[in-house]
């Protein structure tokens, strides 16, 4: 039964259609569709994670000089987020290295990968 399942849904997954009455290239709708795809996600973590729910100024300068403040807190968000996600992913084993792979210092990994298991990012 598994294995029919897994084969009627693959049969329907990854189809979608985009409809455009300005891009006429395939390619290129579709990679401008990514990158507004991206650019929205951006703007969720930023109403998130950057305090972006409430604009709180009333000059457009303003406003620009929050927006890019928070775009480069994002930016640094992500990038710490992606380097505890790597370090979670390699910390607490054996690499080859003679001095890496004491027991004591494997120990002291695993506690530090069970800290970061338990911690938010945010």
């Amino acid at each position: 039964m598994r294995g029919r399942r897994a084969q009627s849904d693959k049969k329907n997954f990854g189809y979608f259609a985009l409809v455009s009455n300005c891009e006429k290239d395939p390619f290129e709708c579709l990679r401008k569709y990514r990158k507004r795809e991206t650019i929205e996600s951006f703007f969720e973590s930023m109403k998130q994670r950057a305090d972006g729910t409430r604009v709180r100024v009333w000059d457009s300068n303003t406003l620009r000089g929050r927006l890019f403040v928070q775009f480069i807190a994002l930016c640094y968000y992500e990038y710490l987020s992606n380097e505890i996600r790597n370090m979670k992913d390699t910390h607490g084993f054996p690499n080859g290295n003679p001095e890496h792979d004491s027991v004591a210092n494997i120990k002291l990994e695993k506690k530090l990968k069970a800290w970061l298991d338990d911690s938010p990012i945010y």
